[in-house]
């Protein structure tokens, strides 16, 4: 049987109203095509089957079988093939295809076909750049204007921001923020004036909106005073998003202006602005914010807690007092956020009003022992000993990790007896509490915690494991190092792991490829611990595994800024340029263009000012990042 008279076979079981018949015609037409698709497509296009002409187009698409142009275009002007063969034009995305999409821009009755403007910005040929520039000009279809931007976008041509810059003069709302949202992408500084001028003079909520979030995208200081002026716009929307910009950039000018606001509004515009006034960090906002804590810490302590925050930012002690005084609320979220900010005044008046709170509160005493730690005072090693037999794993591993803060002999046995009561076989609830444990012995340094130590070594958790070995290493005595060194040749491939962490940073090379293999465990904290003991080690080759693992890494956060702050050694010159490499990915992206005061780009310039080298600055003024 030919293949010919197969096919016809084909096409008449397609028609079959029995589903199995229907069915396996159907995959036996599509293995035809695979194999022979310029003799298979056109037949199936010249049946009186709707279903198998269709079909016969998306063939021809999802191929991109060039060879049966003329056939699958014969059916443009079929309404119900029309979008079909569109998108087949779109996807062959040659000169006869451009030319046939052109020809088809306009309706009969003089509009735009909005398949045919779509598929212009899809095929990414230069000479559909002005006939789309011409139908968001002329257009009376604000659908068909808005694809025509969105189109245009896609071309990467001098020709194109001044359309879009055209559009944000058009008498549609979506149009004007269609436009907006494109330039985000594609701003020149230049064109700022006029974005700053519609924000001031569009009366769409919606697209002063999109034009605040492109006025940040682009940064600087011209947006300013531009935000500050929206401070005042009737939109609450866009009176929050300028606040929070403002904060962001960090800028002073902004601070008597969020101080009206404070004071002024009653939405959550003025939760921003507090915000942002903590951002800032100005003293000038001191006043206002306490007088506004005053009133409001009883009646609203949402509001209460938010300006306790920004009061622990600015970090003047005229908020000691009433932080002080603040503590005596019984609503969890204003006096854990007070006392966080005490934690940043570093005040010692905090300590026995904090003590006290410790004492009287169930819920958030895990927040308030991590400021006792943080804070330094001994007076509070008591209390927090006694809060090891509380049985919430958050209280005691916070209680375990700030008597380590305090380095207080007193909290050895307490500690030790706590590790061994963790200790449970059947789970590991007390993982958590171990580890820190391990982590607080290290700390304090007492020679009575070896033993422990030695016990966490054999762990069945990889955090305890690693805590143990830093701790070890902290310890600085020879019985603490032979016990490294014992451990690095157990029989169990974890305890090895955990050893050589402990031992790279003493400079044990043996220890190296066990620590580099670990970048690739599973676990995030373990890959965070190799990478510490690299950084310690600071070897040449450390440094060259970090470089290798910033090129492997997915998209954790976290782990990049760990590596990136590790290769800020003065002389690293070997990361100088993966570190330019960084730099231009992040730059480039939109989404970190706000400021110099990004993280990730901060990240990078603190890296490579602590490198140092001629090299290293000169990236950082290549990107004029430098400053004298």
């Amino acid at each position: 049987m030919t293949q010919n008279s197969r096919l016809q076979e084909l096409i008449e079981a397609f028609k079959s109203t029995h589903y199995d018949t229907h069915q396996q015609a159907n995959d036996e037409i599509k293995q035809l095509v695979s194999i022979d698709a310029v003799h298979v497509i056109p037949a199936l296009l010249q049946d009186d089957d709707l279903r198998l002409r269709t079909k016969a187009i998306v063939f021809a698409s999802n191929l991109v079988v060039t060879g049966v142009f003329d056939e699958v275009t014969a059916h443009i002007d079929d309404e119900a093939l029309h979008s079909h063969v569109i998108y087949y034009l779109q996807v062959i995305s040659n000169q006869r295809a451009l030319d046939l999409l052109l020809s088809r821009l306009r309706n009969e009755d003089g509009t735009y076909n909005l398949r045919v403007v779509r598929a212009l910005g899809a095929i990414e040929q230069p000479d559909a750049i002005a006939p789309l520039i011409k139908v968001v000009q002329n257009a009376t279809d604000r659908g068909n204007r808005i694809s025509a931007i969105h189109a245009l976008a896609q071309y990467d041509d001098n020709r194109v921001e001044p359309a879009l810059m055209g559009a944000l003069d058009d008498a549609d709302p979506d149009v004007r923020r269609a436009a907006t949202t494109r330039l985000t992408e594609l701003i020149d500084p230049t064109h700022i004036p006029a974005l700053i001028t519609l924000l001031q003079h569009d009366p769409d909520e919606n697209n002063r909106l999109a034009i605040i979030k492109t006025l940040e995208t682009t940064g600087g200081t011209i947006i300013i005073e531009p935000l500050i002026a929206s401070l005042d716009d009737d939109s609450r929307y866009v009176r929050e998003q300028a606040a929070r910009i403002l904060g962001e950039m960090k800028t002073p000018l902004a601070v008597d202006a969020l101080c009206e606001v404070i004071t002024r509004d009653r939405d959550v515009t003025r939760r921003h602005a507090i915000k942002a006034l903590g951002q800032i960090g100005d003293i000038r906002a001191v006043e206002p914010l306490l007088t506004l804590f005053a009133s409001e810490q009883e009646t609203e302590n949402r509001l209460g807690g938010t300006i306790a925050e920004a009061l622990g930012e600015i970090g003047d002690v005229r908020a000691v007092e009433p932080l002080i005084h603040a503590l005596t609320s019984d609503e969890p979220y204003l006096y854990k956020r007070v006392t966080i900010a005490l934690g940043k005044l570093k005040d010692k008046r905090a300590i026995e009003p904090l003590i006290g709170l410790f004492k009287r509160v169930h819920v958030g005493q895990d927040s308030i022992a991590r400021v006792l730690g943080q804070l330094g005072d001994k007076r509070a090693v008591e209390p927090l000993i006694e809060a090891l037999d509380d049985n919430r794993p958050s209280v005691t591993e916070a209680t375990a990790m700030a008597l380590g803060a305090l380095r207080d002999n007193r909290a050895v046995k307490p500690l030790i007896q706590a590790f061994d009561m963790s200790i449970e076989p059947s789970n590991d609830r007390g993982s958590g509490l171990r580890a820190m444990i391990a982590q607080a012995l290290g700390e304090i340094g007492h020679p009575d915690g070896i033993p422990t130590l030695a016990k966490a070594f054999t762990d069945r958790v990889d955090r305890v494991r690693i805590n143990a070995a830093n701790a070890l290493r902290k310890l600085k005595t020879k019985e603490a190092h032979m016990l490294l060194y014992r451990a690095f040749e157990h029989p169990d491939i974890r305890v090895q792991q955990a050893a050589a962490i402990g031992l790279l940073p003493l400079g044990e090379q043996r220890a190296f490829p066990i620590v580099v293999s670990l970048l690739d465990h599973k676990r995030y904290d373990v890959k965070l611990s190799a990478l510490h003991a690299l950084s310690d080690n600071g070897s040449p080759e450390a440094m060259t595994a970090i470089i290798g693992f910033l090129d492997n890494i997915s998209v954790d956060l976290r782990l990049r800024t760990t590596a990136v702050e590790a290769l800020g050694r003065p002389d690293n010159s070997q990361a100088v340029d993966r570190l330019r490499q960084l730099l231009e990915r992040v730059i480039d992206n939109p989404e970190n263009r706000r400021s110099k005061g990004d993280l990730k780009i901060t990240t990078i310039t603190n890296a490579l000012n602590a490198i140092g080298t001629p090299d290293s600055l000169q990236v950082l003024r290549d990107f004029d990042l430098f400053e004298e």
